[in-house]
């Protein structure tokens, strides 16, 4: 089941995320990535964002398989960048830096950042483990002018299968919490604005 609560009527759950104006959100979907292209393609605002419970087909850089069982974050969010294609690299790092901030603040655990796409954290046992892993992808062709989608896959609360038990880690395992979806976006989201902004005052300032 599929709605879309624009920020008129949001519900508490998702009333206070900085930036964001409609939200998009599916028990299950393909992949939150294409269903956020697709949006924007449409015409879609800045702020639009899709969340999953969880995706059949998640998908990460190049193509790789996101396992996304229930309990994680799965997400897919609109920009409309006053920034140009040139200056989109180096975007992802700045959300990764959210990520682990939010991670941080949320959960009190320690981050590093995989260039350029993922981040880590240190378990218990001293041992680092990937909680998150980022797609940007970008447009600048068509009617609706450039977009930019950013997908963003968190272990929080989710079971990791015994294949990726290896390399991935959920914060909820680390933390000894149970951890919240809205209070991991509300943290991301708070970080994630002014990094955006100052970045794309940046960006024309490097035109300049």
């Amino acid at each position: 089941m599929t709605k879309t609560i624009t920020k008129a009527v949001l519900d508490p759950e998702f009333s206070s995320l900085p930036g964001i104006e409609t939200v998009v959100c599916t028990e299950v979907c393909e992949s939150t990535q294409d269903a956020a292209k697709l949006l924007a393609r449409s015409g879609m605002p800045e702020g639009t964002l899709v969340l999953s419970n969880t995706q059949t087909a998640g998908r990460g850089r190049l193509e790789r398989q996101w396992d996304s069982p229930t309990g994680g974050l799965y997400m897919s969010f609109i920009l409309r960048p006053l920034a140009k294609p040139q200056d989109y690299a180096g975007l992802t790092i700045h959300i990764a830096e959210c990520i682990a901030r939010a991670a941080r603040e949320c959960y009190g655990v320690k981050t590093r950042i995989k260039h350029p796409n993922d981040v880590y954290a240190c378990g218990r046992n001293g041992k680092w483990g990937k909680v998150a892993g980022i797609l940007t992808e970008a447009c600048s062709c068509g009617e609706h002018g450039d977009w930019v989608v950013v997908g963003i896959g968190v272990n929080l609360g989710n079971t990791i299968s015994k294949e990726l038990s290896e390399k991935a880690v959920s914060l909820a395992v680390i933390s000894g919490e149970n951890c919240s979806r809205t209070r991991f976006l509300k943290r991301f989201f708070t970080a994630f604005q002014p990094v955006y902004a100052a970045w794309q005052t940046g960006a024309a300032s490097r035109r300049q």
